[in-house]
């Protein structure tokens, strides 16, 4: 039993850090929007790192909704309204394709070095927010 909880804090901390991480980097994105240039590292930087996780392009619809969600919680609906969600969409799914290009062709880089095919299919739970 110690096990588990053990392990149930483990993911508690290591989800907290993960929204922590994908707010910088939704903040970065919003504050460098029309500098995409000086985005690109940070970009490869995480391609990376999702990569590593094998994370997929069907992931992000899930994360961009709970993102969505999450954001108009926090900030209320006064300061979340419509309009600002409209952009938070627009630059969530601007930053998703980006990454998911970036994936792509990392995933297509190492199966290419490696002679092998990576994992291209995880199932998705649902209703996770």
């Amino acid at each position: 039993m110690r096990r588990v909880e053990s392990r149930l804090k483990s993911f508690s901390f290591l989800f907290f850090l993960q929204s922590i991480t994908l707010g910088n980097a939704l903040a970065a994105y919003s504050k460098y929007a029309g500098q995409l240039e000086l985005l690109t590292e940070a970009v490869e930087l995480m391609a990376e790192k999702h990569v590593s996780f094998y994370i997929l392009p069907e992931h992000y619809d899930i994360v961009g909704t709970c993102l969505l969600k999450a954001i108009r919680e926090v900030l209320g609906k006064e300061v979340a309204n419509d309009e600002v969600m409209d952009a938070f969409a627009e630059g969530y799914k601007f930053l998703a394709e980006l990454l998911i290009d970036k994936e792509k062709e990392i995933r297509e880089s190492r199966a290419a070095q490696k002679g092998l095919l990576h994992r291209t299919h995880m199932s998705v739970p649902r209703g996770i927010c």
